[in-house]
């Protein structure tokens, strides 16, 4: 069987242009809602929720297209599969931009989101071999849990701080780790590897023994 990076999808592309369309429609629908909050800028928790949800949601866009740049949609069912969670990820993003007034959804759906991430993750290193380099869904896990206690655990800070300093400290640190986040996930350790291509430069009599050993592979269902 080739390795997956040699069977790409002839659709990946057109399967790209669709994300970056339910993306833009996403935040396109955002400027719509809250429009007064773009207009008369405020200094809120209100707003800065909606700052955190499209952190979050730009953050993605541009980590979704590093990501495709080095793993594209290839013709196994797992990226098929893969192609779904990406879609269902931009439904939850459009939750999240719906929920933006409401703190505690927009943390559930977060953590919501991380876990989306997770699974991805687990189909993505399917697709790809197994190669658990591809993908770290541990880490999503972990920012799940986080954004969870966020979200059901909180109550025992009004025991030292006023509601509305917990939900300010709860916000700056939703967008600190959403951009921690980002930049582990871009790191060449725990996010994307680099990937080394090597090419080998085959001529003379050798280059006369490739085509039919390559038809006796495909013959036999290999390559």
């Amino acid at each position: 069987m080739s390795a997956p990076r040699f069977r790409l999808d002839p659709l990946s592309e057109s399967f790209v242009r669709l994300i970056d369309i339910m993306f833009g429609l996403t935040i396109t629908q955002g400027f719509v809602i809250y429009r007064d909050n773009i207009t008369t800028p405020s200094l809120s928790v209100e707003n800065i929720s909606l700052l955190l949800v499209y952190s979050t949601i730009i953050l993605s866009w541009i980590g979704y297209h590093g990501s495709i740049l080095r793993y594209p949609y290839n013709k196994s069912r797992w990226s098929r599969i893969r192609l779904l969670l990406d879609i269902v990820i931009l439904v939850l993003y459009s939750y999240l931009v719906f929920v933006s007034r409401d703190l505690s959804k927009v943390f559930l759906g977060i953590s919501i989101v991380f876990l989306v991430y997770a699974i991805n993750g687990i189909v993505r290193i399917l697709e790809w071999g197994r190669d658990r380099k591809v993908s770290a869904p541990w880490l999503s896990a972990i920012f799940m849990v986080i954004f969870l206690f966020f979200c059901f655990n909180n109550r025992w800070l009004e025991d030292f701080l006023a509601p509305v300093y917990v939900e300010w400290l709860l916000l700056v640190l939703g967008l600190v780790l959403v951009f921690v986040y980002r930049l582990i996930r871009g790191s060449s350790k725990i996010g994307y590897p680099t990937l080394v291509v090597v090419g080998v430069d085959v001529d003379g009599v050798l280059a006369e023994q490739v085509p039919p050993v390559l038809q006796k592979l495909q013959s036999k269902g290999i390559g």
